[in-house]
């Protein structure tokens, strides 16, 4: 009984935000928001390393180098809360590709956490679903992510 009081002492005594510090990004992660075209593929690059710090570019994808269009650094705190977020809504388990679209100039989205990447294949200026509530589908699982890597990362 006295080992169960002060787990529970010891739980209301540190902040939320700090309970996510104990989870850690354990490879880097990259967010690529891409719209196919004549060129290529062109948009927005994203990269999360392991230390928390982030940098967003923008150009072509075959091309460097790209415009650096921000970069900062993620809290231990955030950087839990993304690690988290790939391990909840089963990133591993994810497949390559989902694809929604089967033609020219997709919409893509590549997430990479470590050396696994997953792909998403929308139509012509497709967007993500916004997901309100437990993602349900593949589809709403990779949304969540890319939703809060891109909250994070926003200045």
């Amino acid at each position: 009984m006295r080992l169960t009081t002060l787990a529970v002492v010891f739980v209301l005594l540190v902040p939320a935000a700090d309970l996510f510090a104990a989870e850690k990004l354990t490879g880097t992660v990259e967010v690529n928001d891409l719209q196919g075209g004549f060129a290529g593929f062109s948009g927005t690059f994203t990269t999360i390393k392991t230390s928390g710090t982030w940098t967003r570019e923008s150009g072509l994808q075959d091309r460097t180098p790209r415009q650096r269009t921000g970069e900062g650094k993620l809290s231990a705190a955030n950087a839990g809360k993304l690690a988290k977020a790939f391990s909840d809504h089963g990133f591993s388990k994810l497949p390559e590709t989902i694809a929604e679209y089967n033609s020219v100039n997709p919409k893509v989205y590549e997430v990479q956490y470590g050396k696994k990447v997953v792909r998403v294949i929308l139509k012509p200026g497709g967007n993500l679903p916004f997901v309100e509530g437990a993602p349900k589908t593949d589809l709403e699982r990779i949304a969540v992510i890319v939703d809060l890597a891109t909250q994070l990362t926003s200045k």
